[in-house]
């Protein structure tokens, strides 16, 4: 400021109100400059994610929010093109965003886009345009929130009632079926050794085993859906983990392996809910361990708490999919719903448990149930 003064008078009349225009366009291009940071500050604090770019998607924005939702930093992003970097896709077409935002000069939709993670999310999207003198579009406003839980659960909710009607129906048809396999099985008992034996022992088997599983699935969804209202009962764990040893028809090439203490044998629970955790660990473990291994279980008392684990010698979790393990609907088996694990987890939690695993790439997993003494509550 003091330079300017110095100029003014040692400049002529016709100079000094340039000097002055001069001074007033600094002047109010910094407070612009401070509008636009406090406005940016602004931005910031909120939790969506606040984006801000040119028609042709590049971005010139990018919020706080924005790289705690996509992972991102503001570096990493500015300057790309968002469709590309976010993979966006949209049950509506892109020209007919375009045109809306271009005739009422905003939009909002759902779009599902890609986190740096890897993880798809869905967004509720909200955008706003910005045109100069000309009519013409020079700018783009978009706040992203994440609605991923929200539809997940509509769509949970959804499958628990399908589950819930459907589930009746199947179900006894199942049981038919499993009882005419049990007497067909019978009945070839008393058939002359051969090869026909064989194939239909083979095909009885079969059947008997996709029985039992479309009958998993079904307790799955209905264990995932229904409300919970666990027993308190003394429960065997020891009997219970035989009859599951015995029941589940593991691989020849899969050893077993039980050590249960004496004090931890009989715990206060819910006997299905224990038999269901169990029966899906160990389905879990066998599936893990396709050229064969070793499943290991251990009951112990830790104080007056009661833990188990279930180990497997198989292939090990990847760490980039870890954290979505208990996830529902979540597998990375070619065959499979996702729910088993969440099931675990809704159960155990229900018996005022939890359970965590431990687990390395190649050398196996371990998963650890621990059931306080307080007695189960309905969930």
């Amino acid at each position: 400021m003091l330079l300017y003064n110095a100029t003014v008078f040692r400049s002529e009349t016709g100079e000094i109100s340039g000097v002055f225009a001069a001074a007033r366009d600094i002047t109010e291009h910094l407070k612009n400059e401070e509008i636009l940071r406090k406005q940016a500050a602004l931005l910031d604090l909120s939790p969506d994610g606040i984006i801000i770019k040119k028609p042709d998607g590049t971005i010139t924005f990018w919020s706080m929010g924005a790289e705690k939702l996509y992972g991102w930093t503001k570096a990493q992003a500015i300057g790309k093109k968002i469709n590309t970097l976010l993979k966006t896709s949209s049950i509506v077409s892109f020209d007919k965003v375009e045109s809306q935002l271009k005739r009422e000069g905003k939009w909002s939709g759902e779009l599902t886009h890609q986190t740096s993670f890897g993880r798809t999310i869905v967004v509720q999207s909200y955008w706003l345009a910005k045109f100069d003198e000309s009519g013409q579009m020079v700018e783009i406003f978009e706040s992203n929130l994440d609605v991923t839980e929200r539809k997940d659960a509509q769509r949970l909710a959804v499958i628990g009632q399908t589950a819930g009607m459907v589930g009746h129906d199947i179900r006894n048809p199942l049981q038919a079926i499993i009882g005419d396999v049990y007497l067909a099985k019978m009945s070839l008992d008393s058939f002359s050794e051969g090869e026909e034996k064989k194939n239909l022992r083979e095909s009885l088997d079969a059947i008997q085993s996709q029985t039992e599983y479309i009958n998993k699935i079904i307790m799955d969804l209905q264990d995932f859906a229904k409300p919970l209202k666990p027993m308190s009962e003394e429960v065997d764990l020891e009997l219970i983990i035989a009859e599951l040893l015995a029941t589940n028809s593991l691989p020849d090439n899969i050893q077993t392996e039980a050590n249960i203490s004496v004090d931890s044998r009989t715990i206060i629970s819910d006997s299905a809910y224990i038999k269901r955790i169990l029966g899906n660990l160990f389905t879990n473990a066998v599936q893990a361990m396709p050229k064969g291994g070793k499943l290991r279980l251990h009951a112990y008392r830790d104080n007056s708490d009661a833990v188990i684990t279930v180990e497997d010698t198989g292939e090990g979790i990847p760490d980039e999919v870890k954290s979505k393990l208990f996830q529902p609907l979540f597998t990375t088996k070619s065959r499979g719903q996702g729910f088993g694990l969440a099931v675990v987890k809704r159960l155990t939690e229900a018996l005022n448990g939890t359970v965590t695993f431990e687990s390395e790439k190649g050398r196996g997993t371990k998963l650890k149930l621990w059931f306080t003494a307080k007695p189960p509550s309905n969930v």
